[in-house]
């Protein structure tokens, strides 16, 4: 029996209808809230700027995996991708042969031979693709393999203004490697670097109620509090491992080594009748007696009336990842050693996601101070108290003043801007409540504005804040924002790139 597969007795004990945790699941199994889509969210905004190589990095079992599907997903309307996994000692010609076998059909132009990688995607990004390498287990990959593959970016970059975007996923390492290679380059080749990190315990347990009912469960109480803190403990928040241990707290229950809430509640009625179960009491016999007489009669009567109605067993559907966008059949050529597999994205630990910011504490209204009390005084007469003075309204709407000094500004602000200026970018998400919830409770003392714009068809609202002269001063800004907003990966943006990407 596979390590995240149940038998189908125990599904059915269990009431689910499929396995809730296998490591290949469904796009209906994964677990998501706004902080988790923010990995997403921040690397899809990099690669469509195609500046940057971008890093998506985490331990072993954080879920990078599955966050590539989801990038695979959401960005494939907007951009072309060729995602695959890397192997350890896999040369440059080996990801030419995947690249070429998966976007053989799309080159605009045929050329005779094997061409170089860079003039292939040169004519691909000549002919309007947005080629997107993705590599999964990007850690594997040799100094020298990844030092081609930026030089080949500069050096496309140079014919035609443009580059192809290159998305790094792998544990930390990668990011160690990168640096080295940046090193020995002429021209150094501006990273993002975004962290998958581990799930709080709010998220474990939100996590695993997911999976479970989207397995078919219907109750709510089959593992309870205490076990969640459980796995979550043991797991420390990485979805590969809350995977393993959800598994084996369902197993053991199966199996008669745990008890569920149903089975504790039944050994507390029986201790409630002096310690003897239910079938020992001197009630029992003569219940079941009188069951038996009426299942027979109702037997009976079935057969007289020959009912054709039958139960229909429920079986368990198979699950299917997200495929990608589908591409013309290559004609086979002989692949080099140890080529990479292609086209198919990458199935691994299903899902993960990074530990959303901590829900910043609401600020307590200060409780009024009572009045002192007036000390006497040999004064035959208090002098009368001044009126205070009223307080000038301001021209215009009023905008609203949070936190001190913190200002919530309207997409107007936004347009008002100089298009040269920057601004730190905090946050993108799918619920603007949850961005406004945001701004309105994040310890940000200035300029703070959100803004709609569309994505695959969705609106998405971002949060920036401040305005800066330069990117230097844009970025010294994000070194001085509290440590859990640092946490969502701010990066700046210009206000004109902003005032493009804002909807109407």
């Amino acid at each position: 029996m596979a390590n995240d597969t149940l038998p189908a007795d125990c599904l059915d004990q269990l009431g689910l209808r499929q396995q809730p945790f296998a490591s290949i699941a469904g796009e209906d199994f994964l677990y998501s809230d706004p902080a988790t889509d923010m990995p997403v969210n921040v690397t899809l905004e990099h690669l469509e700027n195609d500046q940057n190589v971008v890093i998506l990095k985490g331990e072993q079992g954080a879920g990078k995996s599955t966050q590539l599907l989801r990038v695979l997903a959401q960005g494939r309307e907007n951009m072309d991708f060729c995602a695959f996994k890397a192997r350890a000692g896999i040369s440059l010609a080996a990801v030419e042969y995947t690249v070429r076998q998966y976007w053989k059909e799309a080159a605009p132009v045929e050329q005779e031979g094997n061409e170089p990688l860079e003039q292939f995607l040169t004519r691909l990004i000549q002919g309007g693709m947005r080629p997107v390498l993705a590599i999964d287990d990007a850690h594997l990959l040799e100094p020298d393999v990844l030092r081609q593959l930026i030089q080949t970016r500069q050096r496309i970059h140079d014919q035609c203004d443009r580059r192809f975007g290159l998305l790094l996923v792998g544990e930390p390492e990668i990011e160690e490697r990168l640096t080295a290679v940046d090193e020995g380059l002429d021209i150094p080749e501006a990273q993002m670097t975004v962290q998958v990190r581990a799930l709080t315990r709010e998220q474990t347990g939100a996590y695993v109620n997911h999976r479970l009912q989207a397995a078919g469960l219907e109750r709510t109480d089959l593992l309870d509090r205490e076990t969640i803190e459980d796995i979550h403990r043991d797991s420390a928040g990485l979805p590969g491992r809350i995977n393993t241990c959800a598994m084996e707290r369902l197993r053991d229950i199966c199996e008669g080594g745990a008890m569920t809430p149903a089975t504790q509640g039944e050994q507390a009625t029986a201790a409630s009748h002096g310690g003897k179960a239910f079938w020992q009491q001197r009630w029992f016999a003569p219940a079941v007696a009188g069951i038996i007489l009426v299942a027979a009669l109702v037997t009976l009567l079935s057969l007289l009336g020959g009912s054709d109605d039958e139960p229909q067993p429920v079986r368990s559907q198979p699950l299917v990842l997200p495929e990608q966008p589908p591409r013309a059949p290559a004609a086979p050529e002989p692949p080099p050693a140890s080529a990479p597999e292609p086209t198919s994205p990458p199935r691994a630990e299903v899902p993960a996601e990074p530990a959303p910011r901590p829900e910043p504490m609401p600020t307590p209204e200060p409780e009024p101070e009572p009045a002192p009390e007036p000390e006497p005084t040999p004064a035959p007469e208090p002098e009368p108290e001044p009126e205070p003075e009223p307080t000038p309204e301001p021209a215009g709407e009023p905008e609203p003043e949070l936190g001190g000094d913190k200002r919530i500004r309207d997409a107007q602000w936004l347009r008002d801007q100089d298009p040269t200026h920057y601004t730190v970018q905090l946050l993108v998400s799918s619920s603007e409540t949850g961005v406004q919830d945001f701004a309105q409770d994040a310890d940000l003392p200035g300029d703070v504005a959100w803004f709609r714009m569309r994505r695959d068809g969705q609106d998405m609202y971002a949060l920036v804040f401040g305005s800066y002269p330069g990117a230097t001063a844009a970025r010294s800004a994000i070194t001085a924002l509290p440590a859990d907003i640092r946490r969502n990966q701010p990066f700046i943006r210009s206000f004109g790139a902003v005032q493009d990407a804002m909807a109407d």
